[in-house]
């Protein structure tokens, strides 16, 4: 996959060796990156562990656009979109879809 290869370029940045070293060890870290690289630099992260992840985004737009970019580097078979509900997700009614 195209993927492992930019993963394996990516991860291997210098600026990002503190903050792979704390991830790696299960530490909470924060990454601050331009929203258009995030689903990238989540994509060479899960590349190099493949393992369930959680991005959450405000708005389904913004969900719409960063699943199509996983996916793109993914694959659609790793990539699973949520639609936004309109009920509290703890409620014990069905969930209720926009």
């Amino acid at each position: 996959m195209f993927i492992n290869r930019v993963s394996r370029q990516l991860l291997a940045a210098p600026e990002l060796t503190d903050f792979l070293s704390q991830f790696r060890d299960g530490i909470d870290v924060t990454l601050a990156v331009a929203q258009s690289a995030r689903p990238l630099m989540l994509a060479a992260l899960w590349a190099e562990n493949p393992r369930p992840c959680l991005l959450l985004v405000s708005g389904e737009e913004a969900a719409d656009r960063t699943a199509r970019a996983l996916a793109a580097w993914l694959g659609m078979d790793a990539v699973s979109r949520y639609p936004e509900r309109k009920d509290r997700p703890w409620s014990d009614q069905a969930p209720m879809m926009p």
